[in-house]
Protein backbone atom coordinates (compact mmCIF):
# COMPACT_ATOMS: atom_id res chain seq x y z
CA UNK A 1 0.00 0.00 0.00
CA UNK A 2 1.57 3.39 -0.83
CA UNK A 3 0.83 6.16 0.90
CA UNK A 4 0.29 9.71 -0.21
CA UNK A 5 2.40 12.87 0.45
CA UNK A 6 -0.47 13.82 3.01
CA UNK A 7 -0.92 10.85 4.54
CA UNK A 8 2.68 10.47 5.66
CA UNK A 9 2.92 14.13 7.04
CA UNK A 10 0.16 13.19 8.68
CA UNK A 11 1.87 10.16 10.45
CA UNK A 12 5.16 12.15 10.86
CA UNK A 13 3.46 15.49 13.49
CA UNK A 14 0.86 12.55 14.23
CA UNK A 15 -2.71 14.36 13.90
CA UNK A 16 -4.51 15.24 10.81
CA UNK A 17 -3.90 18.69 9.10
CA UNK A 18 -6.84 21.05 8.36
CA UNK A 19 -6.55 24.01 5.91
CA UNK A 20 -6.96 27.71 7.62
CA UNK A 21 -10.50 28.87 7.09
CA UNK A 22 -10.99 32.35 5.67
CA UNK A 23 -12.69 33.85 8.75
CA UNK A 24 -9.53 33.01 10.63
CA UNK A 25 -7.56 35.13 8.27
CA UNK A 26 -9.93 37.66 8.67
CA UNK A 27 -9.45 37.59 12.12
CA UNK A 28 -5.40 37.31 11.81
CA UNK A 29 -5.61 40.65 9.77
CA UNK A 30 -8.17 42.28 11.92
CA UNK A 31 -5.27 41.77 14.76
CA UNK A 32 -2.86 43.31 12.08
CA UNK A 33 -5.07 46.41 11.27
CA UNK A 34 -2.90 49.01 12.47
CA UNK A 35 -0.12 47.65 10.54
CA UNK A 36 -0.08 49.24 7.07
CA UNK A 37 0.18 47.52 3.72
CA UNK A 38 0.10 43.98 4.73
CA UNK A 39 -1.18 41.45 2.13
CA UNK A 40 -1.88 37.42 1.86
CA UNK A 41 -0.95 34.77 -0.25
CA UNK A 42 -2.97 31.43 -0.25
CA UNK A 43 -0.81 28.44 -0.57
CA UNK A 44 -1.71 24.51 -0.17
CA UNK A 45 -4.61 25.70 1.95
CA UNK A 46 -2.71 28.16 3.84
CA UNK A 47 -2.11 32.34 4.20
CA UNK A 48 1.14 33.13 3.97
CA UNK A 49 1.19 37.12 5.49
CA UNK A 50 3.26 39.96 3.60
CA UNK A 51 4.03 43.30 4.94
CA UNK A 52 5.71 45.31 1.45
CA UNK A 53 6.98 42.06 0.06
CA UNK A 54 8.46 40.49 2.94
CA UNK A 55 6.96 37.10 4.21
CA UNK A 56 6.76 37.79 8.52
CA UNK A 57 4.14 35.15 9.29
CA UNK A 58 1.28 33.13 8.33
CA UNK A 59 -2.08 31.22 9.44
CA UNK A 60 -1.06 27.27 9.64
CA UNK A 61 -4.24 25.00 10.41
CA UNK A 62 -6.04 27.95 12.18
CA UNK A 63 -3.39 29.51 14.06
CA UNK A 64 -1.53 33.04 13.89
CA UNK A 65 2.33 32.39 13.89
Amino acid sequence: MLLSAKDLTKLAIGRSLIASSKDYLEYALELLREVESVTYKKMVGEYMLYKEDILFGGVYENRFL
